[in-house]
């Protein structure tokens, strides 16, 4: 799963099944084993080693910045689908290229 697994899905678009076996597979796991495969995730798509999954992280923040931009209260539904679908494969670089709301 470290390895080959959690870091190919960064690489999936829109393959629904192949997420959902491994998001439950990982829900098998105890949370802490959970965090440290998350942690290894994280690692593998910020290291230089990986040029591919680099493009991939670039690719998936230029759309996540693009919905982002064009979300108001009126199409909050479309784009919140738009989202939930990049989301679905790349969680880790969505949560870290949304903008925190300003206190």
């Amino acid at each position: 799963l470290e390895k080959a697994i959690l870091p190919a899905l960064t690489l999936i678009r829109c393959n629904p099944a192949a997420v959902n076996e491994v998001w439950g597979a990982l829900g098998l796991l105890h949370y802490t084993a959970r965090f440290r495969l998350y942690g290894a995730w994280r690692e593998a798509l910020a290291s230089d080693s990986a040029p591919l999954l680099a493009a991939a992280t670039k690719v998936t923040q230029l759309e996540v910045r693009k919905i982002m931009r064009r979300l108001s209260k009126e199409n909050i539904k479309e784009f919140g689908r738009k989202l939930g679908k990049v989301a679905h494969a790349d969680p880790l670089t969505v949560t870290t290229t949304i903008p925190l709301p300003r206190r």
